[in-house]
């Protein structure tokens, strides 16, 4: 079986003989049934397989059913492809596990590495890593392109198994000789973090270029992220800015608020509020809550967008809410100021303690300040002097 690169759920490339029953070039009648069967309008979604478009996928499900029935694993991947997606059926994970674990036993890598998917994400079956990597296995054993790269990525973190850098670093360089963008990535990782091999940052610069310039938005924002935080690597927001751009158009959140934050600073490109306030708002409703706070300053601000500060101090929740420590710190200072918020200094020292309980200085030295003075809660100088130990030292 010829080595095929898929991502979970995604079916990237198809075998000739696959796409060919898929358009009905092989099985005219069955196609003849898929077409008197076509919805009148197209189906509103990213096509489940690359080289078809959303309508050929839908068209093609009564002959790959058909095939699936006679016994074929391509059209049982196919299938099981299509209910995970639900383009042309309901969106069933339960069905879409059973027809890979159809194929799987018949032998097909795919449907093996598909399943295993399925044992890693619980989805349609109970989360089994064991299974997975036993899964991953049989079908990397077959040359699967996803499977090398999933098991790689198990035995770099010890999921499922033992840890083991060694073959995690063989499995990801035989996924990248066939092509695999996250296996260069996750290679990358390795010498960035000499994890099973020595570590060299140009290295890892290489393998993430060549994952990025195929296009793997993570890797676009991994190596932005190397061009404006690694040491050893030279500082260029603008390189960064440009991968962030291209990362950030993919839908990933991380380089969505990564570039808000350079439009709002003006770091590798013109400061500018309006495209911050468009790049951290996207981030935020993905749940990032670093763009959450972002999202907040903006509109209490007013830059970018008009200043609403009833809708910045819900960013601000919502993003304290979630953990991120800046806003926890934020809505201590509303709550014992009283802006925006009825004045509680019993909130106020909630939210400024969460925030201090993550290092974030300026509630540490505020709520510092707070009981050596006994400002709204009892005065405890002895805690006001072990906050105060966890600052920086001040600037000389």
């Amino acid at each position: 079986m010829g080595r095929r690169n898929y991502h979970p759920f995604l079916m990237r490339a198809l075998s000739p003989a696959l796409t060919a029953v898929a358009l009905g070039a092989i099985l005219p009648a069955w196609a003849a049934t898929a077409e008197a069967a076509k919805p009148q309008t197209p189906v509103p979604q990213t096509p489940v397989i690359e080289g078809l478009s959303l309508q050929e996928v839908v068209d093609a499900i009564p002959a790959m059913t058909e095939a699936a029935r006679q016994g074929d694993t391509n059209g049982m991947v196919f299938l099981g492809l299509v209910y995970d997606a639900g383009q042309g059926v309901s969106v069933d994970h339960v069905k879409a596990a059973a027809l890979f674990r159809q194929a799987a036993d018949a032998g097909s890598a795919d449907g093996q590495a598909l399943l295993a998917a399925h044992y890693v994400d619980a989805s349609g079956v109970e989360r089994n890593l064991a299974e997975a990597v036993r899964l991953y296995k049989l079908s990397a054993n077959q040359g699967n392109i996803l499977a090398e790269t999933k098991l790689a990525k198990m035995y770099q973190l010890g999921e499922g198994t033992g840890r083991d850098l060694a073959e995690a670093t063989r499995l990801n360089r035989l996924a990248i000789a066939g092509g695999s963008a996250e296996a260069a990535l996750d290679l990358g990782v390795q010498y960035s973090n000499g994890e099973g091999v020595p570590r060299d940052m140009a290295e890892a610069m290489r393998l993430f270029r060549q994952a990025a310039e195929q296009g793997f938005a993570m890797a676009q924002t991994r190596l932005a992220i190397a061009y404006l935080e690694d040491p050893q690597v030279p500082h260029d927001p603008a390189e960064a800015a440009k991968w962030l751009q291209l990362s950030a158009e993919k839908g990933d959140a991380t380089a969505s608020a990564i570039l808000a934050d350079l439009y709002f600073q003006g770091r590798g490109v013109p400061k500018d509020p309006a495209r911050s306030f468009h790049w951290a708002h996207l981030a935020a409703d993905q749940g990032n809550t670093r763009a959450q706070f972002l999202t907040g300053l903006l509109y209490i601000q007013g830059l970018g967008v008009a200043k609403d500060e009833a809708q910045g101090i819900l960013w601000w929740r919502k993003a304290a809410e979630n953990g991120q420590a800046m806003a926890q710190s934020a809505m201590g200072r509303l709550y014992k100021s009283g802006l925006g918020v009825e004045k509680d200094p019993q909130q106020a020292v909630r939210w400024l303690r969460l925030a201090a309980d993550q290092g974030e200085p300026m509630a540490t030295a505020l709520l510092a300040a707070m009981y050596a003075q006994g400002d709204g809660i009892p005065q405890d100088t002895a805690e006001a002097a072990r906050l105060r130990a966890k600052l920086p030292p001040a600037p000389q």
